[in-house]
């Protein structure tokens, strides 16, 4: 797993034997994320990423893969 911390901003990518979260059961649609650091909680959920022409997600949504779509804004509360 790797993570990266700017401004504003918190990456985390990971994958493969190290990553409890699975995806092995296409299509995803979206995935939510919840990162509670002491008594500090943030909330991302994010569709998959459309790309082509006609935009579609089945190249960033599919069996053992799922690429968000950039710049997604947080959810106005965190999902339970």
């Amino acid at each position: 797993m790797t993570r990266s911390r700017k401004s504003d901003r918190i990456t985390v990518r990971g994958g493969h034997s190290n990553w409890a979260y699975r995806l092995d059961q296409p299509p995803q649609g979206s995935v939510a994320v919840r990162l509670t650091v002491g008594t500090r909680t943030w909330c991302a959920n994010a569709p998959a990423k459309a790309s082509g022409n006609p935009p579609a997600t089945a190249a960033n949504d599919a069996l053992d893969r799922f690429n968000a779509q950039p710049r997604t804004p947080p959810p106005a509360s965190c999902p339970p």
